[in-house]
């Protein structure tokens, strides 16, 4: 059966919805490569996920109605401060190096809602600001492949739109 399964058995891989929203709502400017796999610290692993470079402070939203899984609000190890949001689709959507976090472990959220502003928090102090954007279609809050897959073909493919009068507005 589909969703999570008893005794720590694997969670059938999903799709994420069609109408999810950009991390990066207009009308903030936002660019981004398909870094998927690019080699990281010396190539001693690779990249997750894909960097959406943003100036510090503009707004995070979530892609797709859901739950806050995880909050590290700790601004150390890779991630910094990152957000781990578990979508109403069962697909697992993660934020990291954010400069401030505005959610809670357990908040529901809706599509288009303000979670998280861009930073460069964790491993990413001396980079310019962005998101480190990932998602794992079986929803575990985890890197691990071969749940977790190159965001790029869904980035591009989804809508940069505000929702609900903008990241201000109430949905």
């Amino acid at each position: 059966t589909a969703g999570a399964q008893a005794g720590g058995q694997q969670r059938v891989p999903a799709e994420p919805p069609a109408d999810n929203v950009f991390p990066v709502p207009l009308p903030y400017e936002v660019s981004f490569d398909d870094t998927w796999h690019a080699c990281r610290d010396d190539c001693a692993r690779r990249h997750k996920g894909n960097d959406l470079m943003a100036d510090e402070g503009v707004p995070a939203v979530a892609v797709e109605a859901g739950v806050i899984a995880k909050v590290d609000d700790t601004d150390d190890g890779r991630g910094g401060l990152s957000v781990w949001l578990l979508g109403d689709s069962g697909v697992a959507y993660y934020y990291a190096h954010n400069s401030q976090n505005l959610v809670a472990e357990g908040d529901r959220v809706t599509r288009g809602q303000m979670i998280a502003r861009v930073g460069r928090t964790g491993n990413a102090r001396t980079t310019p600001p962005h998101i480190h954007f990932q998602i794992n279609l079986c929803g575990e809050l985890s890197s691990d492949e071969p749940c977790t897959v190159d965001p790029h073909p869904y980035l591009r493919t989804w809508s940069q739109d505000q929702i609900g009068g903008g990241v201000d507005g109430v949905g």
